[in-house]
């Protein structure tokens, strides 16, 4: 129950992209060149050793992908009601009932997802304006990532009408209704498949990725309306090291 009870705990910070140490809330950012920034979370809590000590950390480069037979995503998401936050660190939803994926016979439930500007995971070199990350969590409290490429150029009404509705003020809260996040994904089929971290503070492992190659196209307003809040909320890609990253 113990060993549960910390897994759960972990899984509970990515949900919330702020990491409280004791009562005390600790700082971190983006900027590459300040003293709060990726290439420093190691050095800003005890907690955050894994950002620079772990050896399968995310993002990364998708390069070199073994081909295998991966099971098919069911997807079982559903319009209900979600609370946006503008956490200060990118826009964050939270579903009151999103529903559920199946991911190599296992399910797990839709807990949040979040928006990146650029893509934090590169494919064969390649970054894009945007990337969204549907944070899934599994009863045992582990957690599966479905990450979807964000492009620009293109047409999306429900993607438009997210960004619309994104508080724009740090720490405020919105609610948008009967909002079912389906559209916003691409080809299931088409997938790379790697085991990394959060790719936040306090960059914990054994993540479970799953990553779609083909880009969700957008207007070019939306992209702007995000870059507009968050120009830079991306952390840099880690090395692969000795993981392998599977296709089908």
């Amino acid at each position: 129950m113990r060993s549960l009870t910390v897994v759960v705990s972990l899984a509970f910070l990515l949900l919330l992209p702020i990491v409280v140490n004791a009562s005390e809330r600790v700082h971190w950012d983006y900027d590459a060149e300040g003293p709060f920034g990726p290439q420093n979370w190691s050095n800003l809590s005890v907690d955050f050793g894994l950002c620079q000590d772990g050896s399968s950390q995310s993002p990364v480069n998708l390069t070199g992908a073994y081909e295998t037979r991966l099971a098919p995503i069911e997807l079982h998401w559903q319009a209900t009601d979600w609370e946006l936050r503008n956490t200060g660190y990118t826009i964050a939803a939270y579903p009151k009932d999103g529903g559920y994926v199946i991911i190599e016979d296992e399910r797990f439930e839709l807990v949040q997802f979040n928006l990146h500007n650029p893509s934090e995971h590169h494919i064969e070199g390649r970054s894009f304006p945007m990337e969204a990350h549907f944070v899934h969590r599994d009863k045992g409290g582990s957690l599966a990532v479905i990450s979807v490429m964000i492009d620009g150029g293109g047409v999306n009404p429900l993607f438009d009408a997210f960004m619309a509705k994104a508080p724009i003020k740090e720490n405020a809260k919105v609610t948008l209704k009967a909002f079912d996040p389906t559209p916003i994904t691409t080809d299931l089929g088409d997938i790379l498949r790697y085991q990394g971290s959060l790719t936040v503070p306090p960059c914990t492992e054994n993540v479970m990725w799953t990553v779609l190659t083909d880009p969700l196209v957008v207007s070019d307003a939306a992209l702007l309306a995000f870059n507009t809040l968050f120009n830079n909320n991306a952390r840099p890609v880690q090395p692969l090291n000795r993981r392998f990253v599977l296709t089908d």
